[in-house]
């Protein structure tokens, strides 16, 4: 739920970008490129997409956020594989772009945005699929 991550996260996603190491940064491009990989299964996009956002908890340098994010990762699979499934991987691809570029600038508040932006857009797209299944 978008209730639990967006405080979360956000602050995860500054925090990264205050202490990112340029391995951090490797490290995300390798989770971006997997999720735009032509011929990626979703199973595989799912796990670039968890581990996109396992990176930057690491990025932290606070290991308490990597011990929160983890169950709540867990909790997330069947919803991302649904929102990949139904919206492709472009649009979290771009907003991981935007967060990803705001961590490599150093720019905490930048990060903070750009990662309330993709939390919102998501929660936007389960809430569709949700009405989709009760429609039916």
């Amino acid at each position: 739920r978008s209730d639990a991550r967006l405080p979360l996260e956000t602050t995860i996603a500054a925090l990264a970008a205050a202490h990112r190491t340029d391995d951090h940064l490797k490290q995300l491009v390798a989770a971006q490129r997997k999720l735009a990989a032509k011929g990626e299964t979703l199973k595989g996009q799912v796990e670039a997409d968890m581990r996109f956002h396992a990176i930057l908890a690491e990025a932290t340098g606070i290991p308490i956020f990597q011990i929160i994010l983890q169950p709540i990762q867990e909790l997330l699979i069947e919803g991302r594989r649904r929102t990949l499934g139904r919206y492709g991987t472009k649009l979290a691809h771009e907003h991981h772009a935007q967060i990803l570029a705001a961590v490599r600038k150093q720019d905490a508040e930048g990060a903070r945005e750009a990662m309330r932006v993709h939390i919102a857009a998501n929660s936007q797209h389960l809430a569709t699929l949700a009405d989709d299944v009760r429609s039916r």
